[in-house]
């Protein structure tokens, strides 16, 4: 009898394709079994009716034998271990799942029913007539635009007395990855909803009669207008994609300021600045022009060659910055060959995708304290004085001076550590002998990048008491520049800041030159105001862009990088965590070369609802820490943090299965006991699923 079972078991296995020689082969075995066997063999059928407790191989037959035996009954109510709602949704068009509530039904009739009943949800059926095809597929892009939702083709079908389409919602069903793993999903996830949609357009076509009629049903459940799912028409993805080909067609056309044949250039400055001003109102935070005087700042010079200051920030900059400039301020300038010796002064914050938002921008021919204290000024008069946790910028310290003197003091002033390795860099000529600066270099490097503070004072000490004549010049340097102020370009000084380069105003700096300005080594006036006016057009659908539909920033992109790195290590490299709480972890070094180098991990948040998460360890950034330097100084997900992750996952999973199987075996003793109870002692081993 466990030899038949085995068979009968092979035969009906859900997993395996259902191919006619199996069908054939089952009803041989079945007409050779007897009575008592046959009922013995319906156990090791998958699908089970739960009103007759019948079993069935096929999907198809028990849907039948339940419309046929238990039509009350059509929601399916198929408590098989085999039967996946999900799966089967996704492997049945007729199947189909309540996005409210979970349930699945095998017709269309009896889940609107239950839409009507259950959820009290209205689905009507509403009918019109066209007078063609085109006029339908006119009418379905406005129905489209006014539902905000798409509809794609369902079915299709002709015969000789009509022909019918039916499209559906696009966001009904349930997502199926036809992936290889080789790519991630994107960040909004699927646009299926893993239920039925009921709306629905119905195009018939009478053929005898020349009749067309739309039959559609307007109500969506399950999902709403989602900004990120909404699907362009193809004249506007056309519109968009010959737009940014021809990008820079559209900078010489958004120029459209008089260009007279003037001799007289401050003339023509004057022209274009006022009529662009004109334009954008409200972009325009302060302007003081060369021949103009302020009694608010008698310090600016007036005249032919005088002080010209011009500041830009709008709402959405001011309100960009009342958001985020508690946490990270970056601030630099952009100097640039011209004809007016101008520069550009920007204002950064960084958002909660570590993207940085110009908030305020400055055109000036002045660069000193004085002027900066009057840009910061108007910034907290407009946008509110905020107090920083961090203050990024070069190695000059007027501008944190200009800040304290406007706006609450930072918590922490930082220097750019790109700036700081070139100005050490630029000064290493003081020293004579090449083998003397590449010491030298060396051991600045190991002074700035060492991550305890007891290590660094020490290695400090021993760098100012050199005593060697060549380098009396360079260490002079380094104690009137660097000694006093080892809180803002130290490593140990500036762990878990969150940033550690002004990268931010670097790449903005290049996007204005590269992408703006074309690459231009000499721009007027009106170029850059034409750069600027396009830079403020964008800021907001960028920001939109990122917050709705996701952006790929760096930040993930290493978190994955970092994650696949830790899937391939061997399984001994994993078990040597040491696990010190439920908190806190010791890991490894993963470098070969640094072997005997243990890293602490810690979990600082429970939860986090930031987006720069990783999808596999289903964590975000911040909420494990590593004393490594990728993550405390570079603020990346590092390896070890995904490590830990990942021994966590395995242990839930472990843990989950445990109990599991420890449900299983009780149940089952207890079950066991029951049949032998019941027939008088004798145990009738029943074929369990896997």
């Amino acid at each position: 009898m466990q030899t038949v079972l085995k068979k009968v078991q092979n035969l009906y296995n859900p997993s395996s394709p259902r191919e006619s020689n199996n069908w054939v082969q089952m009803v041989q075995l079945d007409s050779s079994l007897s009575f008592e066997d046959k009922e013995n063999v319906q156990e090791a059928r998958k699908l089970i009716c739960n009103t007759c407790n019948y079993g069935f191989t096929y999907r198809k037959t028990l849907i039948r034998h339940i419309q046929d035996k238990h039509p009350e009954e059509m929601c399916a109510d198929i408590s098989s271990q085999a039967y996946n709602p999900v799966e089967s949704h996704q492997n049945s068009r007729g199947h189909r799942v309540c996005p409210l509530c979970s349930t699945l039904f095998l017709r269309k009739e009896t889940i609107y029913k239950h839409f009507r009943t259950v959820h009290d949800k209205k689905i009507e059926i509403h009918s019109m007539d066209v007078e063609n095809e085109e006029a339908f597929l006119e009418w379905k892009r406005w129905f489209e635009n006014d539902t905000k939702c798409k509809f794609v083709k369902y079915n299709h079908y002709k015969s000789k007395k009509q022909v019918v389409k039916i499209l559906i919602c696009h966001r009904s069903g349930c997502f199926q990855s036809r992936s290889r793993g080789v790519r991630h999903l994107r960040l909004t996830g699927s646009e299926k909803i893993n239920g039925f949609c009921p709306s629905e357009v119905r195009f018939v076509h009478n053929l005898t009669t020349n009749r067309c009629t739309v039959h559609y049903i307007d109500e969506h459940i399950g999902h709403g207008p989602e900004l990120q799912f909404l699907k362009l028409e193809e004249p506007n993805k056309m519109l968009n994609h010959d737009s940014m080909l021809d990008f820079p067609a559209i900078l010489d056309e958004s120029c459209d300021l008089p260009k007279p044949n003037l001799e007289d250039k401050h003339l023509l400055d004057t022209i274009v600045l006022s009529t662009w001003i004109s334009e954008n109102k409200d972009s325009v935070l302060y302007i003081k022009g060369p021949e103009e005087s302020d009694p608010q700042f008698p310090e600016l010079s007036s005249g032919p060659n005088g002080d010209f200051v011009f500041i830009i920030m709008n709402e959405f900059q001011a309100t960009m910055f009342a958001e985020y400039a508690s946490d990270i301020v970056a601030v630099s300038r952009m100097e640039g060959p011209n004809d007016y010796d101008l520069e550009l002064f920007v204002v950064m914050v960084v958002d909660n995708f570590r993207q940085g938002i110009p908030c305020c921008l400055m055109l000036s021919n002045r660069s000193d304290q004085y002027v900066y204290e009057l840009l910061f000024t108007k910034l907290g008069d407009y946008a509110g004085r905020i107090k920083p946790n961090i203050f990024m910028s070069d190695v000059q310290d007027i501008y944190a001076n200009a800040w304290k003197v406007t706006m609450p003091p930072p918590h922490r002033q930082l220097f750019c550590s790109w700036y700081v390795k070139q100005s050490w860099e630029k000064n290493l000529s003081r020293i004579e002998g090449s083998s003397k600066r590449k010491a030298m270099r060396q051991s600045l490097k190991e002074l700035q990048m060492e991550l305890s503070p007891f290590r660094f004072h020490e290695l400090l000490r021993q760098l100012l008491s050199t005593n060697d004549p060549d380098l009396d010049s360079f260490l002079e340097y380094f104690r009137q520049n660097f000694e006093k102020n080892e809180s803002t370009w130290a490593y140990c000084h500036r762990k878990y800041a969150g940033i550690n380069t002004n990268s931010v105003c670097d790449r903005f700096f290049r996007l204005v030159r590269h992408l703006y300005l074309r690459d231009r080594t000499n721009f007027s006036l009106e170029q850059i105001l034409d750069a600027l006016s396009m830079l403020l057009t964008s800021l907001p659908q960028e920001k939109l862009i990122r917050e709705v539909k996701g952006k790929l920033v760096s930040k993930i992109k290493e978190a994955r990088v970092r994650h696949s790195m830790v899937v391939n290590w061997p399984e001994e490299q994993l078990n040597a965590i040491i696990v010190v709480s439920q908190t806190k972890w010791l890991v490894p070094s993963a470098n070969d070369d640094e072997k005997e180098e243990i890293h602490q991990v810690e979990k600082v948040l429970a939860e986090c609802d930031c987006k720069l998460m990783c999808g596999e360890c289903r964590c975000c950034l911040h909420q494990y820490r590593c004393s490594c330097l990728d993550n405390c100084i570079q603020f990346n997900m590092c390896v070890h943090i995904h490590a830990v992750c990942i021994l966590q996952n395995t242990i839930r999973t472990d843990s989950s299965n445990d109990l599991v199987e420890e449900f299983i075996v009780d149940v089952s003793l207890a079950e066991m006991d029951s049949e032998m109870e019941n027939n008088n002692g004798s145990l009738f081993v029943k074929i369990e699923d896997e």
